[in-house]
């Protein structure tokens, strides 16, 4: 058979970067010089004839024989060759003999430097080595040469995983059932970047060959479709568990779905960046959930309704325990509805654009939620400390937020400082006659902030304090007395390189304090110059980083501005 540059008829090739062909010709072309590949297009559209050109037929189509244009003739540097699962990790892994397969990867030489680097770490103590996780837990790093990699993984047989992203795979093997006798104990693979075309044809074949396969990664496939429904003769991932689908713009929600319900054991779904505004399925297709799946990431998509997602999840997986959906474009969060979401423990919503306050209060009504992502969203304008400060207050379960736990403390201090502004709030209303008497401010409070009144029961709060407050604010005594005699012990430390060597203080103030007032007491116990621009800095306690007040005004009291008790505030000069 005919062939150049490992092309062959019969190879799958990528045809100027653009559009999946096979090869069904190589060789000469009339009145032309050189080789030639006669390719069959996937798309039937994308040709310029059916193998036949100025009465010569060079070749005839199998897969569209009667397209008038799903051929073509190209030059072999015009197409990249697509290669098997098998081939990618054979060249990958099987790293002894690589003159005795072609395009293996071999091991480059290492240097002399890589050699003195490697030789030290190996000569470390292991036990000391090791690497924190998001949850701060510490897992030991065991240090191997590029010897000892090669020596690991030179047995393919003996593999549990294989890592070949980019590495232009775009089927299973041939001939079938290769890649199951060189590879049986495969239990994770990694084919991003791939060039698969059709998920039934190109990566289903690879649940017959792999039938200890837990985790499959095929994200980066621009390629690929799903086509709808399944076909009845599709094989099934048996035993898979970890499915990702990110960045495969052509794979639809119907699709997903679809793939499901060929892994019967799936329990994590990752379909981040398909570029999804919605997840209503194409056409009305009528599809069966699968019970199966606890975990769906929907990361850096297009979706904005909230109602959209949470029903059209909950119908595709009943038992959805964590759903990620950062990067998206909700604006708000609908409280919880009856039998929708019922299980949800996890909800990242990160990078949204979600600004009203009310949407932690639906968050609340969600009856397992105990972890939430919900940094990066304007929230008003207000401080990262303000939000938190507030999520943790309103959200009664929440028992991690953003990667951090709540701790006991934080919750209390968050959730009395909370319930003393709604206080405060509600004498305001009274006194400006907004609402006629502490009955109806009460009333609008069960509302606006239905946390209230469980809050004041908790720490011990009069919840119509508020009334005599309001009773001296329209009387003329300047407000909301008691509250503004609650003191806040806060710690100042100078870290401006011109203040020189200055001893930190500590200080109890109240806490409607403004940060004008705070500024001008810094300027002197510090001595710094009467007029120095400052900028301050708020670490809460139990917080590794200092965050800027960046967001507050210096008519800002210390409560607004998201300080807690005991936090620290770092004083710095402006250039």
């Amino acid at each position: 058979m005919a062939s150049s540059r490992g092309m062959s008829v019969g190879t799958r090739v990528l045809v100027d970067s653009l559009y999946l062909a096979s090869v069904r010709y190589v060789g000469p072309v009339t009145n032309h010089t050189g080789i030639y590949l006669g390719v069959e297009c996937d798309d039937p559209s994308r040709g310029r004839h059916n193998g036949t050109v100025d009465g010569t037929t060079y070749f005839t189509c199998v897969t569209h024989p009667s397209a008038v244009n799903a051929a073509s003739l190209v030059r072999p540097k015009k197409v990249i060759r697509i290669i098997s699962v098998l081939e990618a990790v054979v060249a990958r892994y099987r790293c002894t003999d690589p003159a005795d397969q072609e395009g293996a990867l071999a091991p480059a030489p290492a240097s002399d430097d890589e050699n003195t680097q490697a030789q030290s770490l190996s000569d470390q103590d292991s036990q000391n080595m090791h690497v924190l996780t998001s949850s701060e837990q510490q897992v030991p790093v065991d240090f191997v040469g590029r010897d000892e990699v090669a020596r690991r993984f030179d047995d393919v047989a003996a593999l549990r995983g294989a890592f070949v992203p980019d590495a232009n795979v775009g089927y299973a093997c041939e001939p079938p059932g290769s890649l199951a006798a060189a590879a049986p104990n495969l239990a994770e693979l990694d084919a991003s970047g791939g060039l698969f075309s059709d998920w039934w044809v190109d990566v289903t074949p690879i649940a017959a060959e792999l039938v200890r396969l837990e985790t499959l990664n095929v994200s980066r496939a621009p390629l690929m479709h799903v086509p709808t429904p399944a076909p009845m003769t599709a094989p099934t991932f048996a035993t898979l568990r970890v499915l990702v689908l990110n960045t495969c713009p052509r794979v639809t929600w119907c699709g997903a779905r679809a793939i499901c319900a060929s892994c019967p054991q799936l329990e994590e779904l990752h379909l981040c960046a398909n570029g999804w505004s919605t997840l209503q399925l194409d056409g009305g297709e009528e599809l069966a959930p699968h019970t199966g799946v606890r975990v769906l990431n929907l990361d850096d998509n297009a979706l904005s309704d909230w109602n959209d997602v949470a029903v059209q999840a909950h119908a595709a997986f009943p038992h959805l325990v964590r759903l990620s959906a950062n990067g998206n474009q909700f604006a708000s969060v609908a409280p919880f509805q009856q039998g929708c979401l019922a299980s949800l423990e996890s909800l990242l919503v990160g990078r949204n654009a979600l600004a009203d306050w009310a949407c932690l209060d639906a968050l609340d009504t969600y009856p397992k939620l105990e972890e939430a992502r919900l940094s990066d969203n304007p929230w008003g304008g207000a401080p990262a400390t303000v939000a938190r400060s507030a999520a943790v207050a309103r959200i009664s379960r929440l028992a991690r937020l953003n990667g951090s736990t709540v701790r006991t403390s934080e919750r209390r201090d968050a959730e009395m400082r909370y319930a003393r502004a709604v206080s405060r709030e509600l004498a305001e209303m009274v006194a400006s006659g907004t609402v006629k008497d502490a009955d109806a401010a009460l009333a609008a409070a069960a509302t606006s902030h239905p946390r209230y009144a469980a809050l004041c029961a908790a720490h011990d709060l009069d919840p119509r304090a508020f009334a005599s407050d309001a009773a001296a604010a329209a009387a003329g005594g300047g407000g909301v007395g008691a509250l503004a005699a609650e003191l806040m012990a806060l710690r100042f430390t100078c870290v401006s390189a011109r203040a020189g060597e200055t001893r930190p203080f500590e200080k109890r103030l109240p806490a409607s304090t403004s940060l004008h007032k705070v500024k001008a007491m810094c300027r002197k116990m510090f001595r710094l110059e009467a007029d120095a621009d400052l900028r301050l800095f708020a670490k809460a306690p139990g917080q590794p980083v200092p965050e800027p007040l960046a967001h507050a005004d210096d008519d800002e009291d210390l409560r607004g501005a998201g300080l807690l008790e005991g936090s620290e505030i770092l004083v710095d000069e402006t250039e």
